[in-house]
């Protein structure tokens, strides 16, 4: 199944220099030129990959004061090597924290996760497709460059699909056919009378009563009292002040800057939306791809929380919050007082129930997970003002979105 392997760092600000020192030979990002990849890390998701190597990439992400590497279903030994030059590249000298288990230094990761575990993990994936192929489903695997649909034949055949999925994403980057050994190439636009996996999930009964559930926890949201918050440590007296006056340096520079690339601004912008759109609809389709899978294999596992945990952090991330909220509260239900993982199932549910409305649960949630050790990532005063004088900097440079200022601070 997939993996998440996470670094406490702010994001890099020369993303040009992470790709150089990964010293990997031909690796390309999905959703634009490498050579356009560089200074501060972009947001969203950044899908790497190499052509003739990779079935499925690696994904990057950032956010809560750390970066994210993410190791999808059905991927490649090549991709995994690349996850851990990754983490190695980013880490340092730091721990790397992953999805399951214990910190290990980012100089370990390797030696620990890619040999047995490595095994292990890809054998799961095949585990998930298998037990949705033999239900009778269709399943498709999307990779950076097409996606590839296996039909619902017996026995499965893992290898043959990594070859598949190996020479689809380069034939997709040529243009040319691909080779089919374990599955059809399917593109997006393709027409198709039957259900996809998805259209079945959407219509079955995860997503069942949704509105009636966010209802009912609205209503008791409604009956608990405000819970007592903590000062923010919002910028006050000479950091305020120092605040300003920064940014009163920055007016001039910022409107010369407007009117050089006025010409261009249009034709930046609209590529800029473009590839947000596109990262957007990529992990749409992978968020979709990893809920049929886990649904999959919690038909056959259905107390295996972790599985639950990955596939209400795939809902959430499609907005279903609701169906969310009800893996995690099952996940909490299932889980001892005192069990390590508690802390974080706590904060996991708080972000899901506040995305709900429900901000007295999610207050309460948060409050019992804090005290049980959930990690609180705080942002120095010194990245507010130096971070939130170069958001406004691009903001009035035409540079930037305004609804992006905060993440422009936060690195979130």
């Amino acid at each position: 199944m997939s993996s998440s392997f996470f670094v406490r760092r702010d994001p890099p600000d020369d993303a040009a220099a992470v790709i150089a020192a990964l010293e990997r030979p031909g690796v390309r990002w999905a959703d634009g030129e490498l050579d356009e990849l560089v200074g501060p890390w972009p947001e969203g998701v950044v899908l790497l990959w190499i052509p003739g190597a990779s079935t499925r990439g690696v994904e990057l992400t950032h956010g809560d004061g750390r970066m994210c590497v993410r190791i999808l279903a059905m991927s490649a030994p090549e991709d995994y090597d690349l996850a851990f030059r990754l983490l190695e590249v980013l880490g340092g000298d730091r721990q790397i924290e992953p999805e399951e288990g214990e910190p290990v230094l980012a100089s370990e990761v390797r030696a620990r996760f890619g040999g047995e575990w490595m095994t292990r993990n890809m054998a799961a994936g095949a585990a998930g497709i298998g037990a949705a192929l033999a239900r009778g489903k269709r399943v498709t695997v999307s990779g950076p460059g097409t996606k590839v649909r296996i039909e619902p034949v017996q026995p499965f055949d893992a290898v043959a699909f990594l070859e598949t999925m190996r020479h689809a994403q380069a034939a997709a980057l040529d243009g040319d056919d691909a080779t089919e050994r374990a599955g059809e190439i399917v593109s997006d636009d393709e027409g198709d009378d039957e259900r996809t996996p998805w259209q079945e999930i959407e219509d079955g009964e995860l997503l069942v009563g949704e509105q009636e559930h966010q209802e009912e926890l609205q209503a008791l949201d409604a009956k608990l009292a405000p819970v007592a918050r903590k000062p923010t440590g919002a910028l006050s007296g000479a950091w305020f002040l120092l605040f300003y006056v920064v940014v009163a340096l920055l007016v001039v520079p910022a409107i010369l800057v407007r009117v050089v690339t006025w010409p261009v601004r249009a034709l930046l912008r609209g590529r800029r939306e473009q590839r947000a759109e596109d990262r957007r609809l990529r992990e749409r389709a992978t968020c979709r791809d990893e809920v049929v899978r886990e649904t999959a294999h919690l038909e056959l596992a259905p107390d295996d929380l972790d599985a639950r945990r990955r596939r209400a952090d795939r809902l959430h991330r499609l907005g279903h919050h609701a169906a969310a909220e009800r893996d995690l509260a099952f996940c909490l239900d299932r889980l001892a007082d005192d069990a390590p993982s508690r802390a974080v199932v706590l904060h996991e549910h708080s972000r899901v129930l506040r995305s709900l409305g429900c901000h007295n649960l999610a207050d309460a949630e948060q409050r019992e997970a804090n005290a049980r050790g959930a990690g609180i990532v705080v942002v120095s005063r010194t990245r507010v003002v130096f971070g939130g004088a170069a958001a406004m900097f691009l903001t009035m440079a035409g540079l930037a979105e305004p609804s992006s200022l905060g993440k422009l601070v936060t690195g979130s």
